[in-house]
C-alpha cells in the first residue's frame, strides 16, 4: 500500500481498494447491523413487540456476516434493510400503521447493507487470492484511532452516548407507564 492510500478516508460512498479495506468494512458493518437489532430489541421490548422479529434477523445475520464474511448474509440483510425502507416510507405515507419512521436511519442501514454485500463479494471474488496487507508483527496500514478526552475514542464515546440515550429513554417509558 502507498503511503497515500493509507492517509485515505475509507466511508460509505469510497471504492473498496483492497482486501484490508474489504475485511474492515464488513467487520464495522456486521457491528452495525447487530447494534441496530439491539436498539430495535430493547424498543420492541418496550413498545413494539413486532420488532422483536427484525431486531433478531439483524443479530443474528450480523453475526453471520462478522464470523464468515458470507455473501448470503449479506445479500439477506441488504433485503431486510431494503423492506425495512419500504415499510418506513409506506409508515410515513400514511399507509401502514406499523414500522418506523426515521428515513434517514433507514436508508443508511440500507446503504452500510449495499456496501458489506459489495465487499463480501470483492473478498470471494477479486481479493480471494489476496493476503491482507499486513503481518501481526508490522504496523497497521492505516492509522487506528486515537483517544480524545479521557482516553476513550471517539466511537467508544458514541456508543457510550447510544447507551446513556436508550437509558434515558427506558426511564422514560418506564415513567409514562407507571404514571
Amino acid at each position: 500500500m502507498s503511503a497515500t492510500s493509507s492517509k485515505k478516508k475509507s466511508n460509505l460512498f469510497s471504492k473498496i481498494e483492497s482486501r484490508t479495506e474489504a475485511l474492515k468494512i464488513v467487520k464495522d458493518i456486521s457491528i452495525t447491523f447487530m447494534v441496530w437489532g439491539v436498539i430495535e430489541g430493547v424498543i420492541g421490548f418496550f413498545l413494539i413487540p413486532d420488532m422483536l422479529y427484525d431486531a433478531a434477523l439483524y443479530i443474528v445475520l450480523g453475526l453471520i456476516l462478522l464470523l464468515t464474511k458470507s455473501r448470503i448474509a449479506a445479500v439477506l440483510l441488504m433485503i431486510l434493510s431494503g423492506f425495512s425502507v419500504f415499510v418506513t416510507f409506506t409508515n410515513m405515507l400514511g399507509f401502514t400503521a406499523s414500522g418506523g419512521g426515521n428515513v434517514v436511519v433507514a436508508m443508511f442501514i440500507f446503504f452500510g447493507a449495499i456496501k458489506a454485500v459489495d465487499a463480501t463479494f470483492k473478498l470471494h471474488g477479486r481479493f480471494a487470492h489476496e493476503s491482507d496487507d499486513f503481518s501481526l508483527n508490522e504496523p497497521l496500514p492505516f492509522e487506528t484511532p486515537k483517544p480524545t478526552g479521557l482516553g476513550f475514542s471517539t466511537l467508544e464515546k458514541a456508543l457510550v452516548g447510544l447507551v446513556l440515550l436508550l437509558l434515558v429513554g427506558l426511564v422514560f417509558v418506564v415513567l409514562v407507564v407507571i404514571g
